[in-house]
């Protein structure tokens, strides 16, 4: 999966759950156009967010919104998904993801002492 794909795909749980917050379907968010503004503090804690919306959004949802007030809802931060980091990088497990659960931890079924010295040295962040 691209990038791309799956910035569009968590663009679309947010978006998805946006609009059950909101009372409205998926589709009818669609039809509005919106903004998403972060409520923090000075030391960058996250508060909250507000979805505001922007003219050309359609009054007829606008009006079906719980909780709107003016062209803004609040949402705190359970409300919404958690937006991925930027800076992550995708974890390659070099496939073993991909392998039967029994097999996952052959290693550690084999050689628990090896493996309990690896969880040893990895919490102790060496």
């Amino acid at each position: 999966m691209s990038s791309r794909q799956l910035d569009e795909l968590n663009e679309e749980k947010r978006d998805r759950s946006i609009a059950e917050e909101l009372g409205i379907s998926y589709d009818e968010l669609g039809e509005t156009n919106f903004e998403i503004e972060t409520d923090n503090s000075e030391d960058g804690f996250i508060y909250g967010y507000y979805v505001v919306f922007k003219d050309g959004s359609s009054q007829e949802v606008l009006d079906k919104i719980d909780g709107l007030e003016g062209n803004r809802v609040y949402f705190d931060t359970s409300q919404l998904p958690d937006e991925p980091d930027d800076d992550f990088d995708q974890y390659d497990d070099g496939g073993i993801s991909n392998l039967p659960l029994d097999l996952q931890n052959l290693g550690e079924k084999i050689m628990p002492s090896l493996a309990e010295e690896a969880r040893r040295k990895r919490d102790e962040g060496n």
